[in-house]
């Protein structure tokens, strides 16, 4: 997996949260300037937008395209694209080795 410390890997739980509560959930009718300054204010890191665009990439994949909307906060919330990617290639990775997971 990607090389994120403590800090940045309780961001990108916080990140992911609060990415779906500004687009899919409570807060889905925030403009996107704002939601992207709520995401800031939490983590500007790339990295950790990334991870967290990389764990949405895979909910999209194995879930729901509904999440397209969250992909595309974290994008322009500036999410690192191969912090994503490998993001994506270990949850696709942790699952094909996980005996109840989904498998892609």
């Amino acid at each position: 997996m990607d090389k994120l410390t403590g800090r940045q890997r309780m961001a990108v739980a916080k990140i992911s949260g609060a990415a779906e509560l500004l687009t899919i959930g409570r807060y889905r009718d925030t403009p996107r300037d704002r939601a992207v300054a709520q995401l800031h204010a939490i983590s500007d890191d790339p990295a950790v937008l990334g991870a967290a665009l990389g764990n949405v990439l895979y909910r999209i994949a194995v879930e729901s395209p509904g999440y397209q909307v969250t992909a595309d906060l974290l994008r322009a919330a500036g999410a690192d694209e191969d912090a994503a990617a490998a993001r994506l290639a270990w949850q696709r990775d942790r699952a094909s080795r996980n005996d109840g997971g989904f498998r892609l």
